[in-house]
């Protein structure tokens, strides 16, 4: 669990955040083990744009920090700037760096985004 947010979370939420993981989808349990979030996003929230995209193109959960989540694509859409535009308003700093992110879904097919 990131620092910042393990220190607003009390140990009775954090037992929650356990219970909470046990009753997901296995897919993305390492983002509830890990409580994957941020200050406007909840687990679920994240987990939700992620479901959308393992529909439409097949998502592998690589790795999740509490503040970070590491992913691959099998398949990546036709038009990548409307979906670099999905991953900004999931995650907005990826806008800093746009052109990496746009260069590594494009030839590994993988994406990593982060939480400050």
């Amino acid at each position: 669990v990131a620092d910042w947010l393990e220190a607003r979370m009390g140990e009775e939420t954090v037992k929650a955040q356990e219970q909470l993981a046990a009753s997901r989808d296995p897919k993305y349990k390492l983002l509830y083990e890990r409580a994957t979030a941020s200050e406007s996003l909840t687990t679920d929230d994240i987990v939700d744009v992620l479901s959308q995209w393992d529909r439409k193109f097949g998502v592998t959960v690589l790795d999740a920090k509490g503040d970070s989540v590491a992913m691959s694509f099998v398949s990546l859409p036709d038009d990548l700037d409307d979906f670099l535009r999905e991953i900004v308003d999931l995650c907005p700093d990826a806008s800093d760096g746009e052109s990496e992110l746009r260069e590594e879904l494009a030839k590994n097919k993988k994406l990593f985004l982060w939480w400050d």
